[in-house]
């Protein structure tokens, strides 16, 4: 029996940067790519994982235009090439409601194009083959066991494909800044309930980065780079299922135009004239999209890099307080930690600073009466 091809992108995120530069890098390499890609082999499915929007959009701004643009190609191509699309609803702070405004599309496309706000199952005949999908946009409902792994992932239904949006206990995250990007609103998604529940593929949005997990769960990551926390590639993905065997083949396409980002510390270049140090940015600037520029308070050409920066709008300056970052006393590193109970932290803080003993019984004491007032 021939492969089913599926195609997965995710967080595209209109709304949120320059929207002329997005839709062109959606056309260039994602809808003119999908042509290509339909001359090799025929694509059966397309799903987008969540997060088309990034914000509630005026339907007068640009980013509304690109939006209809974008999906109404898609729709179109879908008809054109008897292929399934399917858009999951995403982060409530991001899609919201906005879904609704490609409402009219599901009725003019019918059976091609379905958006999915809710849990649900799909059964589609492709390739002679009855397929089935499990959706899982992201929600927030009050029994998360009753809900999801009750009904749906209980060890007993098995699915060809589990689409969803939304964090999986597999999920890592490469810096803080990366994983402060990402809002956790709704459930953690057990990855061995995923594994035991699905034959094939599964795959997901809102993390911004590609993952994976033994071959079997994948996160696509954002279509392009919005931050200085976006390094990895971006792009999209395609599986080609054997259903049969129960084989899955993923490729990751990259976008190769996605915006990038560069952080330059300063402190690196401490020998280097003023002078100097604007040829390094110069250099920097034309390699990179956006340039983030760390430089100490107590630079004596900082007011000159200030006005430097302050000419691009692409280029952001971040202070760095050489005190407070060169001088933090390693003794009371163990407030950061957190390790120790609140009555501890205290108890040694008071040793350590006026080099008295109080016990903890009288610690708790005195924060049980502050509790009282």
């Amino acid at each position: 029996m021939e492969k089913i091809r599926s195609i997965h992108i995710s967080d595209i995120h209109f709304g949120k940067k320059d929207d002329t530069r997005l839709y062109k890098e959606l056309k260039k390499n994602f809808l003119d790519e999908l042509i290509e890609l339909e001359k090799e082999k025929h694509i059966d499915l397309i799903f987008i994982q969540g997060d088309l929007f990034e914000r509630t959009l005026n339907m007068k701004e640009l980013a509304s235009n690109y939006v209809l643009n974008f999906i109404k190609d898609l729709c179109k191509f879908s008809f054109d090439n008897n292929c399934y699309l399917r858009i999951i609803k995403g982060t409530k702070s991001h899609d919201l409601n906005q879904l609704s405004i490609l409402e009219h599309l599901e009725i003019l496309y019918h059976e091609n194009f379905k958006i999915i706000n809710s849990l649900n199952v799909e059964e589609l005949i492709i390739n002679n083959q009855t397929i089935k999908i499990l959706y899982i946009p992201e929600e927030y409902p009050t029994n998360i066991q009753e809900y999801y792994y009750d009904n749906y992932l209980n060890s007993i239904e098995k699915y060809d494909y589990i689409i969803g949006h939304g964090m999986i206990d597999i999920v890592k995250f490469n810096s803080k800044e990366q994983e402060d990007e990402v809002i956790r609103h709704g459930p953690v998604f057990k990855s061995k309930s995923l594994i035991e529940n699905c034959k094939g593929v599964i795959c997901f949005g809102h993390v911004h980065d590609f993952q994976e997990y033994k071959n079997k769960i994948f996160y696509t990551g954002s279509f392009s780079r919005f931050s200085f926390a976006d390094q990895e590639d971006k792009g999209f993905m395609i599986f080609d299922y054997d259903v049969k065997n129960s084989k899955i083949n993923p490729i990751f396409i990259v976008n190769p135009d996605a915006p990038t980002y560069k952080v330059v510390d300063f402190s690196d270049y401490e020998g280097l004239s003023t002078e100097d140090k604007i040829k390094v940015l110069n250099e920097f600037k034309e390699k990179y999209d956006y340039i983030k520029v760390r430089s100490l308070n107590d630079s004596d050409n900082l007011a000159i890099l200030k006005e430097v920066v302050s000419m691009d709008d692409n280029i952001k300056m971040e202070v760095k307080n050489k005190i407070v970052q060169d001088e933090v006393d390693e003794k009371f590193r163990f407030i950061l930690e957190r390790k120790l109970s609140i009555e501890e932290t205290i108890q040694r803080f008071i040793r350590i600073k006026n080099e008295k003993e109080i016990s903890l019984d009288s610690i708790k004491m005195v924060l049980e009466i502050e509790e009282e007032k």
